[in-house]
């Protein structure tokens, strides 16, 4: 087959390596020119469809999972009320935490409680006071006169039992005690006091089983028993049954040595904003002496999906959200199925899982928090004329929602974290993620070395001022404290106050060796890791979204006649990558011809070629008149294989080439035959196969097909013979590129009247 000029002149025939023979220097030179700038402008597009294609699944993906971030946050923000919420709050902190103590000299309020008078007064005088108090609304039971006082108020104590001092007294101080001078040691699980006391053992212990409590109850600072000797007040009692009820628990010393703990709990519920509100109020009796008094109040909102519109659209939000969460877990699991063990190597499929336990866990919690509020019954206890003398648990309702409202948070960050996952094929985006990874893998080492030096600082300022210091009166406290240091945030005076002459010198050191020393190394770590990723993205010339999204809209603008189409030189690249008018991953005639329009001439004198069919009708190998990736592809390296006979022909005959194109190396040379031979031997493979497969239906239509084997035999013969023969063609072309780096001979002056003439090189 050949592919014949229409105008008179010089023919180029088909070869059996690269698909045409040089038969004249011009042609050679015009081929030349023309594989230069096609195989160029090829690459080029098929660059552009590559980064196309991983744009349009990047994009889908993109889009999907914003829709999934909006559906996740608007369905946990749903419940939240972030108005009334914190008021509703603020309002009960400020009626039994900052209210002032009746009758006090200095002004004194629930965190100034240090001794156990003063506790009574607080109970007496505030709690009980603020809590049944006749105030205006609906009247008693029913706090600010709208907050409704679910149950009952629970007063539970912890107690130690009475022990032996850590060590003997000396005799000198043995005459400061009686004779029945005994400790009471720092609260312990198995110290814990379950006997009861008062007067005829009044006050017995209850479990936190029998009290349905947790079986451990944080504090400020420590975790004591869930259960201990509770007392009760009711709502529906008046004021004055409550004041006798603490007098006479006060004249029976419910709280004295023995005292490690009392926690104080209510509930309120407020149906204007359908807000419930668990009020703990902690207070730590100390073997030191004195309280540490602690407050924990929370709202909560059981009732989520009320019969309303924005009920019926919360519920469904975390409907689709689950199904959703289900459809990623079936993408990931899809994903391992296919990757096998290659999907252990990717960074962001371990992100992936770990937001799906989040989710997992945060789905589990809520579900345990509506089975507990559901065992409460409230709705069922709305008309029982003794729901004022039962104590509802929101303890561990408040528990579980804190611990999902927790998971929530943490899952928010990582899934807001995840967007450059999603939008990694901006360059911007891509960059910062790059440069992210680059300062990782550089600060692992320096971050370790820098946390055992703060490590050993904490130590020494624990150990220095622990005692009287409170930023530094436990290890933790201590690594917060100087982590704070390093933000600039610090008591300078607080550490002088405590030592004169350490506090000053520990706080230089300190400074120099983290402030000005390893934090700026970090910084300049981090600051090296932008800089390269910069240079990284600034270095690569491929095709990016940026540039993708340009052509394209570019387009589509010359298409509705927005913006005239350019034919200048700076625009022809626009025009080539455009050249795909449908969208696909193909090129049809059509589009073949809006590329070879910039090099219609140098084509007809190079090629002998008129038009695209006649190019297009070569290496179209499967015949469906459309150039799939894999025929461009191979085209592409058939343009190279011309350039490259081209300028071996050219050398031959004499043909100028450029400088550049002289200096190519042996190594890159070897390197295009190979890629050349392969792609010869693949064509023809499929080539034989297309032949064997239309034989064979041949033979099944006629009877004449041979057995299987004998068909096999022979095709693996005829392969056999044609990668040789390609072998030795390629080689030969090799030979002749190798020729042309022999110099040529230098051109010689005219010689003047009388010279001998010059030898012929």
């Amino acid at each position: 087959m050949s592919l014949r000029s229409r105008a008179p002149g010089p023919e180029l025939t088909m070869s059996s390596s690269s698909g045409f023979e040089v038969n004249d220097d011009g042609r050679a030179a015009a081929l030349v020119s023309l594989a230069d700038s096609l195989e160029a402008d090829m690459r080029r597009k098929m660059e552009f469809k590559r980064v196309r294609r991983k744009f349009v699944h990047e994009f889908i993906e993109m889009i999907l999972f914003l829709g999934f971030l909006m559906l996740f946050t608007f369905a946990m923000l749903g419940p939240r009320d972030g108005i009334y919420s914190f008021r509703f709050n603020e309002r009960v902190k400020t009626m039994f935490i900052d209210k002032e103590f009746p009758g006090q000299d200095i002004f004194r309020s629930f965190y100034g409680i240090n001794k156990i008078p003063l506790f009574w007064t607080y109970m007496r005088d505030v709690l009980v006071f603020q809590m049944f108090s006749e105030q205006e609304g609906y009247g008693q039971g029913f706090i600010y006169g709208q907050n409704y006082i679910i149950g009952v108020m629970r007063v539970r104590q912890v107690r130690v039992n009475k022990g032996a001092c850590a060590s003997k007294l000396e005799d000198l101080f043995r005459s400061a005690f009686d004779n029945g001078a005994a400790c009471y040691p720092e609260y312990t699980k198995d110290g814990t006091s379950k006997d009861s006391f008062g007067p005829a053992g009044e006050f017995v212990y209850s479990s936190a089983h029998e009290l349905n409590n947790l079986p451990s109850t944080p504090a400020w600072i420590l975790s004591y028993d869930g259960g201990g000797f509770v007392e009760t007040f009711s709502p529906l009692d008046p004021l004055s049954t409550h004041l006798e009820h603490v007098d006479r628990l006060r004249n029976s010393s419910w709280v004295d040595l023995s005292t490690r703990a009392v926690f104080i709990n209510f509930a309120l519920y407020n149906t204007n904003v359908n807000l419930f509100l668990t009020a703990q109020i902690m207070l730590e009796f100390l073997p030191t002496g004195g309280i540490a008094p602690y407050s924990l109040m929370r709202t909560v909102r059981l009732f989520r999906y009320p019969n309303t519109d924005a009920g019926r659209w919360q519920m469904a939000m975390e409907i689709i959200l689950i199904i959703l969460i289900f459809f990623y877990v079936v993408e990931e699991l899809y994903e391992i199925v296919q990757s096998r063990w290659a999907y252990l190597l990717e960074f962001w499929n371990y992100v992936d899982w770990i937001n799906i336990a989040l989710f997992a866990a945060a789905v589990g919690i809520r579900a345990k928090s509506m089975e507990s509020a559901g065992a409460l019954h409230l709705g069922a206890l709305r008309h029982d004329r003794e729901f004022g003398r039962r104590y509802f648990d929101f303890e561990s309702i408040a528990y579980y929602n804190t611990l999902e409202l927790n998971i929530i948070a943490v899952n928010s960050f990582i899934l807001f974290f995840k967007i450059f996952k999603y939008t990694s094929f901006v360059p911007a985006m891509n960059m910062i993620k790059e440069a992210m990874s680059l300062a990782a893998r550089n600060t692992i080492g320096f971050v370790i070395i820098m946390l055992m030096i703060l490590i050993g600082f904490c130590t020494a300022a624990f150990v220095a001022f622990g005692v009287d210091v409170t930023d530094f009166r436990t290890f933790e406290q201590s690594f917060f404290t100087l982590f704070l240091f390093m933000l600039n945030k610090f008591d300078f005076d607080s550490l002088r106050a405590s030592n004169r002459t350490f506090g000053p010198f520990f706080f230089v050191v300190f400074i120099f060796a983290m402030n000005f020393n390893l934090l700026q190394m970090f910084l300049a770590i981090v600051s090296d890791s932008l800089q390269e990723a910069q240079a990284n993205r600034d270095a690569d010339k491929h095709e990016t979204i940026v540039s993708t999204f340009k052509h394209w809209v570019h387009r589509k603008a010359v298409e509705v006649g927005l913006v005239p189409e350019k034919t200048d030189r700076a625009n022809a690249e626009a025009q080539l990558l455009g050249a795909d008018l449908d969208d696909d991953d193909v090129l049809s005639k059509d589009e073949v011809e809006s590329i070879f329009k910039r090099y219609e001439a140098q084509a007809r004198r190079a090629l002998g070629v008129t038009n695209a069919a006649e190019f297009l009708q070569h290496f179209d190998f499967d015949g469906d008149s459309v150039l799939s990736p894999e025929e461009q592809a191979r085209l592409l390296d058939s343009i190279h294989k011309w350039n490259l006979e081209a300028q071996a022909a050219g050398a031959v005959h004499g043909v100028e080439v450029s400088e550049d194109e002289h200096d190519a190396s042996h190594a890159h040379r070897f390197r295009r035959f190979v890629q050349g031979l392969k792609t010869d031997i693949f064509n023809e493979s499929e080539r034989l196969a297309s032949l064997q497969r239309k034989l064979e239906i041949v033979g099944e239509r006629y009877g004449l097909l041979a057995d299987n084997a004998d068909v096999e035999r022979r095709a693996h013969k005829l392969k056999r013979h044609t990668a040789r023969d390609i072998i030795a063609a390629s080689q030969d072309r090799d030979a002749a590129t190798k020729d042309r780096k022999t110099p040529a001979a230098p051109k010689q002056k005219p010689a003047g009247p009388g010279a001998r003439p010059a030898a012929t090189p």
